[in-house]
């Protein structure tokens, strides 16, 4: 399946948008005039012959008219599927604001869509603007800063993870640009287009693609799998974050999972095992540790090792936290502050480790089993960073052998290729009682999509008033 969306603003009356659209016949002969050469309508049915020999069968599947939306459905000799709404928006300045998405299948299909989706554009804002009476504008009105470029200002979300984003990020312009959702094996053919690339991703190739790209924002704060020599001259890179404060409610959560073995008392408990003290003639379990009183080391003391250390203060437990550049952090309410030499240090001391470090050259692989043979035995480590920061077997190894009591990991070796189940790792993580797995879902939360959102629009419309971003990430 594949998506396909567009916006496009035209200088007429919303009302005169939504009955054009709402005629199925106007939408077809009246808008589309220039590629339609012949409709004909039979019961709910219309039939549209296309100036390139596809003929398609069109059924309305729902009108709107409060809302202005209408949704209807298209099976034709080479689209096998698709379904596709219009939804009209009334703006500011007598703009009227058109929103077009599909989904269709083969996926095949959607270059051939988009390009005569573009066409359809076209004739719609000519026509329409050409029949409608233009608003007057005071000269103090604002432009909108997509508008003046709204057939060609193009934003490229690339990938499941960043198409996540665009309908958060859509309501957050001030005026539309024209939005297209595409994936990592089709993106290099997207990209002589774009203006912004939404992207976890860039590659020599894309950068070899690319006429006129001004900005690649990464919707995360991770850059591990960018080719920062891949960007073409005068092309900005920004990332975002916003995750800090889910990521660090994570942590805590996992820290306190872990220490009291919810996950096992609550299976216990569905079958009638009470592992407690209030079973007559069974003696009674060990105490559970406390938080207050513990060491919590931080490995990388940035924005989310800074928000799990004020958590944390929170519960009496004493910090220890490394970062590259010790002179960027206030030691205030931190037990020790140092730069990479205190890493062993601070692993001896730990009672919980939180790694929150970017993956890098020097990060790779950083925990070794050096580095494990270092800590207490009843250490709880949580990985929300990356995999790669701790080698794989060597971590399998210290849980399997209880050499470190437990671990919390968000983060891992192997990720889905698609919607078949996948372990996230060779090894067999899922076999062990002393790992809390999650799926990389530790910032996943309302408010990490809407800051990021909010930023991700705000950098696309500084592209277009030739500003730079927000975040911006400095050239190499």
């Amino acid at each position: 399946m594949a998506s396909i969306y567009r916006e496009f603003t035209v200088e007429a009356d919303p009302d005169i948008v939504w009955s054009a659209i709402r005629d199925v016949g106007a939408v077809h002969q009246r808008l589309a005039r220039g590629f339609v050469v012949d409709t004909q309508l039979e019961d709910d049915v219309r039939t549209v012959s296309f100036k390139n020999g596809v003929i398609a069968k069109e059924r309305i599947l729902g009108i709107d008219s409060q809302n202005r939306r209408m949704a209807y459905t298209i099976l034709s000799d080479k689209l096998k599927h698709h379904s596709a709404a219009f939804q009209v928006y009334p703006e500011a300045n007598g703009q009227t604001r058109i929103v077009w998405s599909a989904d269709i299948l083969p996926k095949e299909m959607e270059k051939y869509l988009s390009e005569l989706t573009d066409q359809a554009i076209e004739a719609i804002k000519g026509t329409l603007e050409a029949d409608s009476p233009r608003p007057s504008r005071a000269s103090s009105d604002r432009v909108d800063p997509c508008r003046k470029t709204a057939a060609s200002h193009r934003v490229v979300f690339v990938g499941a993870l960043s198409a996540s984003f665009a309908g958060r990020v859509r309501a957050h312009l001030a005026a539309p640009c024209d939005i297209v959702l595409t994936d990592e094996a089709e993106v290099v053919s997207r990209i002589p287009e774009a203006d912004v690339v939404v992207t976890l991703v860039f590659t020599a190739a894309m950068g070899a693609a690319a006429k006129r790209l001004r900005l690649v924002q990464v919707p995360g704060a991770g850059l591990d799998r960018i080719d920062r020599s891949a960007l073409p001259s005068g092309t900005w890179l920004a990332n975002v974050y916003g995750h800090e404060t889910g990521i660090a409610e994570y942590v805590l959560g996992a820290m306190l999972a872990l220490s009291r073995s919810f996950g096992r008392l609550d299976a216990g408990l569905r079958v009638g095992r009470w592992e407690s003290q209030w079973v007559p003639g069974v003696p009674p379990p060990p105490v559970w540790p406390e938080l207050a009183g513990k060491t919590l080391g931080i490995l990388g003391y940035g924005r989310i090792g800074q928000e799990v250390a004020r958590r944390a203060r929170a519960f009496d437990m004493a910090v220890w936290a490394m970062r590259r550049d010790v002179t960027r952090s206030d030691t205030e309410g931190l037990a020790f502050l140092g730069g990479p030499d205190g890493l062993d240090e601070i692993l001896r001391r730990a009672d919980y480790l939180v790694i929150t470090l970017p993956l890098t050259d020097a990060t790779r692989g950083l925990l070794s089993e050096r580095k494990f043979r270092l800590m207490k035995p009843t250490t709880i480590l949580i990985n929300v960073a990356r995999a790669e920061i701790i080698e794989e077997e060597v971590l399998y190894r210290a849980l399997a052998e209880r050499k470190i009591a437990g671990a919390a990991l968000d983060v891992w070796y192997r990720y889905p290729l698609g919607p078949t189940p996948t372990l996230p790792s060779r090894l067999p993580f899922h076999e062990l009682p002393n790992v809390l797995m999650t799926p990389h879902v530790s910032g996943w939360t309302e408010g990490m999509l809407e800051a990021r959102a909010r930023l991700i629009a705000e950098n696309i419309q500084r592209t277009t008033r030739g500003e730079p971003p927000v975040n911006l990430i400095p050239s190499r």
